[in-house]
């Protein structure tokens, strides 16, 4: 995402451009990157707590944070015994069977595959209310 800022607006930041808007992405399928230069492969910046919030950021981003909350929020389940997350990316675990079944149940599929070591390192612990902010 692009964020100017914009003089009509007081000066303050408005979102420009984002990647993967219409399921285009800067720097593959000739989609050129904005500014003029090639799409960086890497951060440009490494983000640290070090790195001071941008407050013309945050106004840009925060009404997407808004529509998104209640949606994270949203208890989903709670777990009956632990859903450990170890291993996941060698073998088959239960966290990924929970996450593909309701992948598939909410897109009417026959079948859904779930990368479950990229949703979340930490597993899911017992008697804990599940929501998705729990895939961080």
């Amino acid at each position: 995402m692009i964020v100017r800022r914009d003089e009509g607006n007081g000066g303050r930041g408005r979102i420009s451009v984002v990647n993967g808007r219409a399921g285009r992405w800067w720097g593959h399928d000739g989609v050129a990157a904005p500014l003029g230069g090639p799409y960086p492969r890497a951060p440009l910046l490494p983000i640290t707590e070090a790195v001071p919030e941008d407050p013309d950021v945050r106004a840009a981003y925060q009404p997407f944070a808004d529509r998104l909350r209640p949606h994270l929020e949203e208890i989903l389940t709670s777990a009956a015994e632990p859903l450990p997350a170890a291993d996941a990316a060698r073998r088959e675990i239960a966290l990924g069977n929970l996450l593909a079944d309701a992948a598939r149940a909410h897109a009417k599929t026959d079948v859904a595959v779930i990368a479950s070591n990229r949703w979340t390192r930490r597993g899911w612990q017992r008697g804990r209310s599940v929501s998705a902010t729990c895939t961080r």
